[in-house]
Parts: structure tokens; sequence; C-alpha cells
């Protein structure tokens, strides 16, 4: 991606003490990719500038690209995601403006590299307004993730969460998902292939929208427990709603 997309990105191995920084360069013949070799107990600090790090068309679903972390080692990942747009000025940013702009962040678009995150639960992704596609494949086919970050959005946007955990295999209880009316494909495939999976708390009242739920529930585990609003009499069963032979409760 030009520099129109991302001018820059930073690591830091000293906890912030110094940075290696790498510029992007216009019309160059190959992806910008940034190597750090590390060891056990090791922490990366990371930053961008940036008004994306992903692009995505939702009327050609083959134009995508991604920027992602790779990996041989498995690792934790933590802080506020809004660093990697806005620097050392990412402090109070809450609000996505672009689509598209952390598509495969953790997971190779090509499906050539691996990411083992293992544990994002202190991942802050801090928008409470969505924008189309914007964490579209996030963490797909990251087999080793266990605990999910926090989704704290309250106003959905389509294809927000799409495919966002597909194939994550590791992946046993859901992160709570508060937004009460869902938009188009907002929840599309998005724990398919979580074989593991067995506790969803989903609040909607509202599912009305086309393909909101579409295959999200697709070959998860066999029973589980699935809680929801306790207005909500709406679902239906099986790949498209709650999981069949799944436990079904009121959230309290």
């Amino acid at each position: 991606m030009g520099t129109d997309y991302i001018t820059s990105i930073s690591y830091s191995t000293d906890d912030g003490e110094t940075w290696t920084t790498t510029n992007n360069v216009d019309d160059k013949e190959e992806n910008l990719q940034i190597t750090v070799n590390v060891n056990e107990g090791d922490k990366v600090l990371w930053k961008g500038d940036a008004q994306q790090l992903g692009y995505f068309d939702e009327d050609d679903y083959s134009d995508y690209v991604g920027s992602f972390f790779s990996s041989t080692a498995r690792f934790n990942v933590y802080g506020n995601v809004m660093s990697m747009l806005y620097d050392n000025d990412f402090i109070g940013e809450d609000t996505l403006e672009y689509d598209g702009q952390f598509v495969y962040l953790f997971s190779d678009y090509d499906g050539e590299l691996e990411c083992n995150v293992v544990d994002a639960s202190n991942l802050s992704l801090v928008a409470t307004t969505l924008t189309n596609s914007c964490y579209n494949n996030m963490f797909s086919n990251c087999t080793s993730l266990v605990t999910a970050p926090q989704l704290n959005a309250t106003t959905l946007a389509s294809n927000c969460y799409c495919y966002m955990f597909k194939g994550c295999t590791s992946l046993v209880t859901a992160p709570q998902l508060n937004a009460t009316t869902l938009t188009k494909n907002c929840y599309y495939h998005m724990f398919y292939g979580c074989t593991k999976l067995n506790n969803i708390t989903c609040l909607a009242t509202n599912i009305s929208a086309d393909r909101c739920t579409y295959g999200w529930v697709r070959d998860v585990a066999s029973s589980g427990t699935f809680t929801k609003a306790a207005s909500m009499s709406g679902w239906t069963t099986g790949n498209n709603g709650i999981p069949s032979n799944w436990t079904v409760q009121d959230a309290t």
C-alpha cells in the first residue's frame, strides 16, 4: 500500500526508549516488510503513521489487501490498536474513518504465513462506532488464539466482524457481543470453523439485516451455552442462529 495509506511503521524492543522506523515508499516493487528477531520473553512495541492498514472492496471480494503480523513463535498481543494509525497521538482516538482499516491484521490473507497469537484479551479495540469491513478477517485461521479481545462497539457497520475468527480452532469462549441492532453481513461466518467454541453471549434484539448471522456458528462445538437478550425471541436454530443442541439462557 502506498504512502497515501501508510507513511511509516516503527517498533521498539526496549520499552519505547528507542524506535526503529521504516518509511514507506511509493511505487515500490515489493510490499513493505519488517522483520524483528526476538527471544522468549521479549516484548516488542509497535506504532504506525497511517490512514489505514488495509483495504477491502465490498463490491469485489477479490480486491483486498491488508497489513498483517506473522510470527514463527507464539505470542500475546495487547495495547491500543489505534497506535498503529496515529503513532504517538493515539490517546483519545476512538473513531474509525475508513473502510477496512484493520482487515487481516493478524491473519495472512495469502495463507502463506502464520500468526501465532495466543492471548488477545488485552488488545483494545476502542472504537464504539465501526466502519465497513474494519475488522474483517482480523484473526481468521489463527489456530493458536485462545482468548479474543473485547468487542465494545455498539454501532456496527456492514461486514465489520465478517470472518473475524474463522478457523480459530483453539477459541473456546466468544467475546461478548453487546450490539443490539445488527447490520448487513456484520457477523457473517464470524465463528465458522471454531471447533472448540462452546460459549457465546449475543445481546442482539434486531437480527433482521441481510445475512447478518449467515453461517456464523457453522462447525462450532457440538454442545455449549448460548446467552441471549431476555427480550429476544427471534433466534432460529442452526448455522445461522443458535447452534443446534446448545443450552439457551437469558442474560441477567
